[in-house]
């Protein structure tokens, strides 16, 4: 199939998700294109009177709470969240880049490309990513909260229906260090840490027999979880941005090499294509710069 198919199939939703620690699955599921059919194949010997398990395949706690109503032990890990924060927080300010700002903000509503509330609320999807449609949209908004525009063709360029393209390095390293800055207030947020929610998992006083009560705290759990890996992570890319090209491409090809990655992937090719422009850039202000300074010299000697 091209795309995702939902559909009613009697009988199979009798078949459970595999509970964490208490059964593997024993079957999966196959659908025929050709013939329609849909048919469960093991996956491993069944033993008589053994329950049918296939494993759900979700992708993360929340989504498994929203379509199937649990969460998984096992599936913390994978946890993804909505995340809301204001995009007009950091231009707040009077001036020229404010105000071009605010214009394609306000005609990208008119357009229907943002949806935003009243206070310049926004909601993305966060999880631990930086490439692919999701993150560029939370990074574009990030590139447009801390770009300085100078004109509106430049900020039309860049930010089209108010998610910027990447920009500079300097904006780059801006943008994920207000990322990182959001994270950290989401964090401490929350009425408990990340170790009493670690705790209260591991005390064994609660457990999937207490529904609602065990499920939100999985949840929340691997909210946190995710927002503590995602800062750790743009501490380590802040660093790579001080880093020669020739330098980062030897600590990509050292410690950043798994083009599986999806975070791997965001350093070996727009980090990398900044690191290098930023170079390029640097090299023709110092080529300028001597140019300059050699007219200045030459045209001191003749008047001497």
């Amino acid at each position: 199939l091209d795309s995702e198919v939902i559909a009613m199939v009697p009988l199979a939703d009798f078949l459970n998700h595999p509970p964490d620690g208490v059964v593997k699955p024993n079957v999966a599921p196959f659908f025929d294109v050709s013939t329609g059919s849909f048919r469960l194949t093991a996956v491993r010997n069944v033993a008589p009177g053994e329950g049918l398990y296939w494993d759900y395949g979700f992708q993360s706690n929340r989504h498994s709470l929203l379509r199937y109503g649990f969460a998984s032990k096992a599936r913390i890990g994978l946890t993804d969240m909505p995340f809301f924060f204001r995009l007009i927080d950091a231009s707040s300010t009077v001036g020229i880049s404010h105000n071009l700002k605010m214009d394609i903000v306000r005609s990208a509503e008119k357009k229907g490309t943002l949806s935003m509330e009243p206070d310049g609320t926004v909601l993305h999807e966060l999880k631990l990513a930086l490439t692919g449609a999701t993150a560029e949209k939370l990074l574009g908004h990030l590139r447009l909260m801390v770009v300085q525009a100078k004109n509106a063709s430049m900020l039309q360029e860049y930010c089209g229906d108010t998610f910027c393209r990447p920009i500079s390095l300097g904006n780059e390293r801006l943008a994920l260090q207000q990322l990182s800055s959001l994270l950290d207030k989401h964090l401490v947020a929350y009425g408990t840490s990340a170790d009493d929610d670690q705790a209260a998992i591991d005390s064994g006083k609660l457990g999937p027999g207490d529904g609602a009560r065990w499920d939100t705290l999985l949840v929340r759990y691997g909210e946190k979880q995710v927002l503590r890996g995602f800062i750790r992570l743009l501490g380590a890319l802040d660093t790579l941005m001080d880093l020669s090209p020739w330098s980062l491409a030897q600590i990509v090809s050292e410690r950043w090499n798994n083009s599986g990655s999806n975070i791997h992937r965001y350093v070996q090719t727009n980090l990398t294509a900044l690191v290098e422009l930023e170079a390029l850039r640097w090299a023709k202000r110092k080529v300028k710069e001597d140019r300059l300074r050699a007219d200045r010299g030459a045209a001191a000697a003749q008047e001497a």
